[in-house]
């Protein structure tokens, strides 16, 4: 995997990521893909839970993060921990904005619990800069359920 970061703005990034000996322009939306509930056919990346994505698009397998334990937001700091595996690493978002130090370095990283504080804005606000100040300028932010027609452009930005 590699991440070709052309300019920057903030907290938003703008470039290439290369997965799999694929291209797909970042910011991009990961679209998760089941038998029930299939995804979109101009997804580009494609994530699932089972191992199988569609054929011909960038498929992203989370299976590892599902056995793991990730407590709520409302949960103390010292519940919160990171999940680092590969590439990957999920940091748990909190109610504090209390971002774990991150000590290794990884491509992407996976904020979890963000959706259940969207709506105190300035706590997602500071979690989602502490993050990125944490996790360093090249690195990608993945944010899972936060987006709607109403927001996705703000966000990606």
């Amino acid at each position: 995997m590699r991440i070709r970061i052309a300019c920057r703005d903030g907290v938003g990034r703008c470039g290439d990521l290369e997965i799999k000996d694929r291209m797909v322009s970042i910011p991009n939306i990961i679209y998760l893909h089941s038998k029930r509930f299939p995804s979109p056919d101009f997804a580009e990346i494609i994530g699932t839970l089972d191992g199988r994505g569609k054929e011909g698009k960038v498929t992203i397998d989370f299976s590892p993060f599902s056995e793991r334990i990730i407590y709520p937001a409302s949960m103390p700091p010292s519940f919160h921990r990171l999940v680092e595996e590969g590439d990957l690493c999920i940091i748990p978002s909190n109610l504090e904005g209390d971002i774990p130090d991150i000590k290794f370095r990884r491509r992407i990283f996976i904020l979890a619990n963000l959706v259940s504080i969207y709506e105190r804005s300035r706590i997602f606000v500071r979690n989602l800069v502490e993050a990125r100040e944490r996790v360093g300028y090249n690195s990608i932010l993945y944010a899972p359920g936060v987006a709607d027609a109403k927001n996705l452009s703000l966000l990606i930005y």
